[in-house]
């Protein structure tokens, strides 16, 4: 049979993956990110400043929640890819928040 080509055969069944754990680290993540915000506020860091960090943090929570419901729908892969991009970037976020004193403590010197 010329031109056939045999079909592939079936991927094997990923591990499970404990989503939980990703959906906790997410949830500990945020507060960190959040408590770095509320201290820079209150250190006299502008609103404005603060803003995009501020927003990311809400986009991480939709990504939190939105994982958390494909696990309750038993999506357990899909939550866990969901889980680790968001996770990802919170911990973006959190080195920028982190980093925002420091900036503004520089302009004031200057």
């Amino acid at each position: 049979m010329w031109g056939c080509v045999p079909p592939e055969p079936p991927q094997p069944p990923q591990p499970p993956v404990d989503v939980s754990k990703q959906l906790a680290a997410m949830e500990e993540c945020i507060a960190r990110a959040q408590g770095a915000i509320n201290a820079a506020a209150a250190a006299g860091i502008s609103a404005g400043a603060l803003a995009p960090a501020s927003s990311s943090i809400a986009d991480i929570q939709d990504a939190l929640d939105e994982a958390t419901k494909l696990a309750q729908q038993g999506k357990q892969q899909e939550a866990a890819e969901r889980a680790t991009q968001g996770l990802a970037e919170c911990e973006k976020i959190a080195s920028m928040v982190a980093k925002i004193p420091s900036r503004a403590g520089k302009r004031i010197r200057e």
